[in-house]
C-alpha cells in the first residue's frame, strides 16, 4: 500500500470529487506475509489522508490478520467535516471510541461485515454518543461470489443468517446524531448481483429522501474495478457530506435566529446555539467560524434579494405605484417563505456596531432606493405629497411588523399576507385610492 487496487479508489475519489473510506487487506510491505485489517481514507483530490489498522482482530480473524496500532486512529479534515472510522468489533472498544470523539469527529464510517441487529444498535449508539453522523457500511456478498471450497467455512461463520443464496445481504445506511436515520428512518439498500445485467444498487424502500447507500469491504469478483462499486463509494461520500453540511448548517441558522429573537444577539452564545441544534461547538465552528458569521448569513438571506429588487424597482420604467406594489408583494412573500425567525437580527445596537457597519450601509442603500421610488410617485402625482423619508419609514415599519408576525403566529398563504401588506402601504400613499384595485389586477 499504495498499490494498483488503492490507485483505482484514489482515481474514483478524484474523478467524483468525493471523500472515500474503504476497508481493505493491507500487506505490511510487498515481500511481507503480515496482513492488517485496515481502513483507508482518501480525500476528494485523490490523496491518501490516512490508514487505520484494526487494533485487535476479533475471534478467528487472528488466524489471518495481525493486531494493528493506534497511529491511524484519528479524524481527518475533509470537505464533509472531520471524518473517522472504526472496523467491526472496535465499536465495542470504549477507548477507541473516545479517541475519535476527542478528535472532534463529525462523520463516522462504521465498517461491518453485515448489519444484524447488534451492529445496527452499535452504530446508532455511536452516533448518539459522539453526536455525529454515522455512515454504517455493510457488505453484500452472494454465495456465487465465493470460491466453492470456502462455502462451508463462510456458512459456518455467518450462521443462521444465510438465506436466498446470500452470505451477507447488505443493509447500509446513514444515521443522524440523535441515533435515528438522517432522513427520519434507517433505510437499507441491497446490492444487485454482479452476474445480473445491472450493477447499480436497488432500494428496498421507496423513500426518495433517504441518505443511504450500500458498500463495505470489496471482496467479490473484481470489486475494486466494478463501475457500481465506484458509484456506491461516491454515494457514501455525497450522502455524508450532504447530511453533515446542508442539514446541520440550516439547523444552526434556524436555532440561532430563534435565540437571537429570544435573548438578543449579544445575549446569545455559540454554546447555546450548539446545544439548541444538538451538536458540539466544534461542529458549529466547522460551519461558521463565529457567532457574527451566523448573523451575517441571516442578514444576507433577508437583505440581499430585497436590495436587488428595490434597486430594480427604483430604476425601471413605468408607474411608480405599480413598481412599488410589485416590490412590496415580492419582498414580503419572500420573507414569509423563509423558514427562519428574523425579527431578532435588526436591533439597532447590533447593526450600528463597527464590525457590522457594512450591513448598516446596505440597509441604508435599500432605504435610499425606496425613498427614490416614493419620491417618483409624489412627483408623478400618483402619491400624496408625503416626505419620501416618512414614506420609507412607514414601509420599513410594515416590513418589520410582517417579520414579527411570522415569528409569533401560524402563517397563512405567503402571497395573501404579502398582498395585505401591500394594500396597507399603497392605501396610505395613493392619491386616488381606487387605483389600488387596478394594481391588484395588474400584479
Amino acid at each position: 500500500m499504495p498499490g494498483p487496487h488503492i490507485q483505482v479508489l484514489c482515481d474514483a475519489a478524484a474523478s467524483n470529487a468525493v471523500t472515500v473510506v474503504m476497508g481493505f487487506n493491507e500487506r505490511a510491505r510487498p515481500t511481507a506475509a503480515t496482513l492488517y485489517n485496515s481502513m483507508i481514507t482518501i480525500g476528494p483530490d485523490g490523496q491518501i489522508l490516512g490508514v487505520h489498522r484494526k487494533l485487535l482482530p476479533t475471534h478467528t480473524e487472528r488466524l489471518v490478520w495481525t493486531p494493528g496500532d493506534a497511529h491511524g486512529l484519528r479524524a481527518h479534515d475533509t470537505p464533509a467535516g472531520k471524518v473517522g472510522g472504526l472496523i467491526c468489533w472496535e465499536h465495542w472498544h470504549p477507548v477507541a471510541r473516545q479517541a475519535l470523539h476527542a478528535d472532534d469527529e463529525q462523520v463516522h464510517i462504521a465498517l461491518w461485515p453485515g448489519m444484524p441487529e447488534p451492529h445496527l444498535l452499535a452504530s446508532r449508539c455511536y452516533a448518539f454518543e459522539g453526536r455525529c453522523f454515522v455512515a454504517a457500511a455493510a457488505t453484500y456478498l452472494p454465495v456465487d461470489s465465493v470460491p466453492q471450497q470456502l462455502h462451508q467455512a463462510y456458512a459456518q461463520g455467518v450462521g443462521a443468517d444465510v438465506r436466498d443464496e446470500i452470505f451477507f445481504p447488505g443493509g447500509s445506511g446513514v444515521i443522524g446524531p440523535t441515533g435515528s436515520g438522517a432522513s427520519g428512518q434507517f433505510t437499507a439498500l441491497t446490492w444487485s448481483s454482479p452476474t445480473s445485467t445491472s450493477s447499480r444498487p436497488s432500494r428496498s424502500s421507496t423513500t426518495s429522501t433517504s441518505l443511504a447507500t450500500t458498500t463495505g469491504r470489496g471482496s467479490w469478483n473484481g470489486a475494486w474495478t466494478e463501475p457500481g462499486c465506484a458509484e456506491a463509494v461516491a454515494r457514501v461520500g455525497q450522502a455524508a457530506e450532504l447530511a453533515a453540511s446542508t442539514d446541520t448548517r440550516q439547523r444552526i441558522l434556524a436555532e440561532a435566529a430563534a435565540l437571537f429573537r429570544r435573548h438578543g444577539y449579544r445575549g446569545t452564545s455559540t454554546r447555546q446555539i450548539a446545544e439548541a441544534v444538538g451538536v458540539r461547538q466544534p461542529t458549529l465552528f466547522y460551519h461558521f467560524p463565529n457567532k457574527q458569521a451566523i448573523l451575517e448569513e441571516l442578514l444576507a438571506l433577508s437583505l440581499d434579494d430585497s436590495l436587488a429588487a428595490a434597486d430594480r424597482a427604483a430604476h425601471s420604467p413605468g408607474s411608480p405605484a405599480e413598481r412599488l406594489y410589485r416590490y412590496v408583494v415580492g419582498d414580503l412573500a419572500a420573507l414569509h417563505r423563509l423558514p427562519l425567525v428574523l425579527s431578532g437580527i435588526y436591533a439597532n445596537d447590533v447593526l450600528l456596531s463597527p464590525e457590522l457597519s457594512h450591513w448598516a450601509d446596505k440597509l441604508d442603500v435599500l432605504y435610499q432606493a425606496l425613498r427614490s421610488l416614493i419620491d417618483q410617485g409624489v412627483k408623478s402625482g400618483e402619491f400624496t405629497a408625503i416626505d419620501p423619508a416618512l414614506g420609507q419609514t412607514m414601509l420599513a415599519g410594515v416590513t418589520l411588523a410582517h417579520i414579527e408576525y411570522a415569528a409569533q403566529y401560524d402563517q397563512g398563504d405567503p402571497e395573501q399576507l404579502a398582498r395585505a401588506g401591500a394594500r396597507f402601504i399603497l392605501g396610505g400613499l395613493l392619491r386616488d385610492p381606487s387605483q389600488l384595485a387596478e394594481l391588484e389586477q395588474l400584479v
